[in-house]
């Protein structure tokens, strides 16, 4: 397979893990806060994962752009709403951590509306390594991954300390989401050197296929010790739900 071809199936397995994952956890309980706002979160990284994948492997150059509008329309989201599944999962009811997040989700939706408005952000889209077309970040741009990154380091910090004091079955499930969280964003990270202009030899673009790690030891994590509370007892047509959606997503994401 081409290095292409492994971006995108990288990005397919990735979409269709994080879709599965949040379907469990959702479908289980949908009336707890933290399913839901866990839900929306990993659909954000199927839908970035999704998006991209048309992104790179577009034909012309006209094709770009509304796939990378879409991209931005998940990218913007991922941040916030993982710091608001680690404040719900750890329980932090601090006003500082409260505003913090609240003004991770304005500029989410700040970022988004500048994509769809202004052209302050992306600049032409051109090839980069291996991909057919890539949409470059600008300076203003640049801020949009200096907040991700702040956003989720602060989740991590705080999911960090809730595991230090945490005990018995609690400390476990939050080591799973702490180290399953760490590899996810270590892994997927690199791609945020590609709208830079550059990419990193094998971990542009192995270094995705953590994500879908993560996605996988969270998947153990709910069904072996009960992360968000997962009731052992799982309807037959949860999980055929779940595979079925699972193995859809997978065909067209390998064939297209």
């Amino acid at each position: 397979m081409t290095l292409l071809q492994q971006h995108i199936l990288a990005l397919s397995v990735t979409a269709a893990t994080s879709i599965g994952l949040g379907l469990l956890v959702f479908l289980s309980d949908q009336k707890r806060a933290v399913n839901r706002v866990f839900f929306i979160y990993v659909l954000s990284i199927a839908w970035w994962a999704a998006s991209e994948c048309f992104e790179i492997s577009a034909s012309t150059i006209d094709e770009v752009g509304p796939w990378n509008i879409s991209k931005f329309m998940g990218v913007c989201f991922i941040a916030p709403t993982f710091l608001h599944t680690v404040m719900l999962v750890t329980i932090d009811l601090r006003k500082r951590t409260h505003v913090i997040l609240g003004l991770g989700y304005v500029g989410g939706a700040s970022f988004i509306a500048l994509r769809l408005f202004t052209n302050l952000l992306t600049g032409e889209p051109r090839p980069v390594a291996y991909t057919n077309y890539y949409t470059p970040l600008t300076v203003f741009g640049a801020y949009l991954p200096i907040s991700f990154l702040m956003l989720v380091s602060l989740g991590l910090l705080k999911l960090w300390r809730a595991t230090k004091t945490a005990l018995g079955q609690r400390k476990t499930q939050l080591k799973y989401l702490l180290w399953g969280s760490l590899i996810g964003y270590a892994g997927g990270s690199f791609d945020w050197t590609l709208p830079f202009g550059f990419h990193v030899p094998f971990l542009n673009p192995f270094g995705i296929y953590a994500v879908p790690l993560y996605s996988l030891a969270l998947t153990y994590a709910v069904l072996q010790h009960r992360l968000f509370d997962f009731n052992l007892v799982i309807r037959k047509s949860l999980v055929y739900s779940i595979l079925v959606t699972l193995l859809t997503v997978g065909y067209f994401g390998l064939v297209y």
